[in-house]
């Protein structure tokens, strides 16, 4: 970890703990004096994480629930109502491994086909679907993978489809996540102008 932020759960070792109380009082001692944001319990404990074993479970244990935040004011949702099916293949492993997709905000898979089994086999990273690995059966991949999330997560309000050769800019993605959620909208892609002419 070298930004994580929010407080909401997180395990210490009890040798550690002096260190980050003392991160934690220096911080209330600034933010008394009226300093800025940054020496908020959430901020200021950054700068112990360029310390070495520092580190965040991926895929994340939980997230918090979405409603009206007493800190924000407003209405929140940091990812938890939107799910990330991201499509691959078997043999597609390194494209996997390049993605970096553990800073993504929102739960995600990977899916993958294959034709010899009957019932989706999740590990916990890569959702086994049943149904064929290539191009031909994108469709029905799709339409399987769209089934696991309905079935297995319930709550999900936002499936969001992609690939596994994306590269993401995930502030922007969230930004955008947060418009679609404030405009309820039912469904958001790429817009584009057709001729009507030709």
């Amino acid at each position: 970890i070298n930004n994580g932020q929010t407080t909401a759960a997180y395990m210490v070792h009890k040798d550690f703990a002096p260190i980050l109380l003392s991160n934690f009082l220096d911080g209330k001692a600034h933010l008394q004096d009226g300093n800025t944001r940054k020496y908020a319990i959430d901020e200021h404990w950054k700068v112990l994480q360029a310390l070495p074993n520092t580190a965040a479970c991926v895929p994340r244990l939980g997230g918090q629930r979405v409603g009206h935040s007493s800190i924000e004011k407003k209405y929140v949702d940091y990812g938890s109502n939107a799910f990330m099916i991201i499509h691959s293949c078997k043999k597609y492993e390194s494209r996997r491994l390049k993605q970096n997709i553990s800073k993504s905000p929102f739960q995600y898979r990977y899916f993958i086909g294959d034709p010899t089994i009957t019932e989706p086999i999740d590990n916990g990273v890569i959702v086994t679907l049943p149904c064929g690995d290539h191009y031909e059966n994108l469709p029905h991949k799709t339409q399987l993978a769209m089934k696991w999330v309905v079935d297995n997560r319930p709550v999900i309000k936002y499936i969001f489809k992609t690939d596994d050769d994306i590269k993401f800019n995930f502030q922007k993605v969230f930004e955008y996540y947060q418009q679609i959620l404030l405009n309820n909208i039912p469904y958001a892609g790429l817009v584009t102008s057709i001729n009507t002419d030709q």
